[in-house]
């Protein structure tokens, strides 16, 4: 089976928590780059996956952009 990377109409808009996937989409970096990320990005693991905080991830991004 082929692994499929996720676009952005992939994205839920209303779920509280995004996958890693989601977060690397939304940041248009690579997922590797989300697993070394540090705690600022709430993330927590459910089972084996890890799952971030929406809220958290929207917030770490509006403050990039307005740094730049």
């Amino acid at each position: 089976m082929t692994e499929r990377r996720a676009t952005r109409s992939d994205l839920r808009t209303d779920g509280p928590t995004m996958t890693v996937t989601e977060v690397a989409e939304y940041l248009n970096v690579d997922r590797i780059t989300i697993y070394k990320a540090d705690a600022e990005f709430g993330q927590f693991k459910v089972g084996r996956a890890w799952r971030f905080s929406r809220e958290a991830i929207v917030r770490f991004a509006n403050r990039e952009t307005a740094q730049r």
